[in-house]
């Protein structure tokens, strides 16, 4: 239950050179909710801060940064496993002590894209994520720090 709530704050992406370099920055809003018995919502949603772009090598040239939202349903083992999904984009959350967490694909396919994620709380109300994607051929693109607070009365 550590994890359940809404979770606010900063994330940091560096991009790998197959991915054009650069760094992007993002608010982030992550909400992770549970019945108390097997359903679970998981939800991400990436925000720019206002006008942003991202920070390449090139400093001539920059792309623009939107919004991104994501939600996955999961159904909870009663003890360390939550499972997402279905087929080729199906993960596994597997809960580690002390209020943390890794997230990682059920099984990995030639030719498409993925991503492993691990988070661990730092206080009751603070914790850290980091992600990190990779081509379909299994290369990695990029990866991502988050630090994120508790929302208190959302």
């Amino acid at each position: 239950t550590a994890l359940c709530g809404t979770w606010l704050g900063e994330s940091r992406t560096k991009r790998t050179s197959a991915s054009g370099s650069g760094f992007v920055n993002y608010q982030t809003v992550a909400q992770f909710g549970w019945d108390y018995e097997t359903k679970v919502r998981r939800t991400l949603r990436l925000k720019p801060p206002s006008g942003a772009t991202t920070e390449t090598k090139d400093r001539n040239s920059s792309d623009r940064i939107t919004e991104q939202l994501a939600t996955s349903y999961g159904v909870y083992d009663g003890d360390v496993r939550v499972s997402f999904g279905a087929g080729i984009e199906s993960q596994m959350l597997l809960l580690l002590p002390s209020g943390c967490y890794a997230l990682c694909p059920s099984s990995l396919h030639q030719g498409t894209a993925w991503f492993v994620e691990s988070g661990c709380l730092l206080t009751a109300a603070s914790r850290k994520r980091i992600t990190r994607l990779f081509s379909p051929e299994h290369v990695p693109v990029s990866q991502t720090l988050s630090i994120e607070s508790m929302a208190s009365g959302v």
